[in-house]
């Protein structure tokens, strides 16, 4: 099975966790939904979609899946063969002029939309190109997962309140400061949160310790995203900054 990102989808899931209340808790779903799909040598489809589909289905666009959330609220999935593609999130309004946009659209068609396509170049990624046209030597799908890359750390960011430590900069000076920012703050936070826990474990307050680890899970997991971003800026610096 091959799970793939329409460029609609990480601003969809964004736009759901800034309305916050229960629709935070939505996006957090969808999102560890789609975090389990990116590791599926791990987790069956099963385990991946946790949610019902709606009983009435979709004809407007061939292949199409709608999950039922909490709300009211549907993930939106295009299904074909071996290839399953994370497509959009939103309330039933919202998903339903998401439908009516791309009303008929081919799988086709749906493919060129997606991030791991090397064809697509969408607004952030044009926004990378306008900010340091050095990067337009890389090839396009090292550009593309990049966007990605930086979608999820701004999103991860996002959860858990917390300043990414990322820039526009593509060039080296952006990567010293996301680099610069992963040692002198993140290491320093991962620290202090277990120094925290610690504490209140020996206080006997392991109610608190366990929330606080769960913050601690939910830190890592950015980490790992900003690592593999220094990584590859560093490797675009490496290749195509002159």
């Amino acid at each position: 099975m091959r799970y793939l990102t329409h460029h609609d989808f990480m601003p969809s899931v964004y736009a759901m966790y800034k309305k916050n209340g229960k629709n935070r808790k939505i996006s957090e779903k969808v999102l560890s939904m789609w975090a389990k799909s990116q590791n599926h040598n791990l987790f069956g489809s099963k385990e991946i979609f946790t949610s019902r589909q709606t009983a009435n289905g979709e004809n407007r666009i061939r292949h199409c899946r709608k999950y039922n959330l909490s709300d009211g609220c549907r993930l939106i999935t295009i299904f074909n063969q071996d290839t399953h593609v994370f497509v959009f999130l939103g309330s039933h309004d919202e998903c339903d002029d998401w439908i009516e946009k791309n009303r008929h659209i081919s799988f086709d068609k749906i493919l060129l939309g997606t991030d791991n396509n090397n064809i697509v170049q969408n607004e952030s990624t044009l926004s990378i190109h306008k900010s340091n046209s050095t990067i337009l030597n890389a090839p396009k799908n090292i550009i593309n997962d990049f966007k990605q890359n930086r979608e999820e750390i701004e999103l991860y960011a996002a959860f858990i309140k917390y300043d990414s430590g990322i820039s526009s900069d593509t060039t080296k000076d952006g990567w010293k400061y996301a680099k610069s920012s992963f040692l002198e703050k993140d290491c320093i936070e991962v620290k202090n949160i277990i120094n925290i826990v610690a504490h209140q474990i020996n206080r006997r307050r392991s109610k608190d310790a366990l929330v606080l680890a769960k913050n601690l899970e939910d830190f890592l997991t950015f980490m790992s995203a900003k690592l593999y971003y220094i990584n590859n800026l560093g490797i675009l610096s490496n290749n195509t900054f002159h």
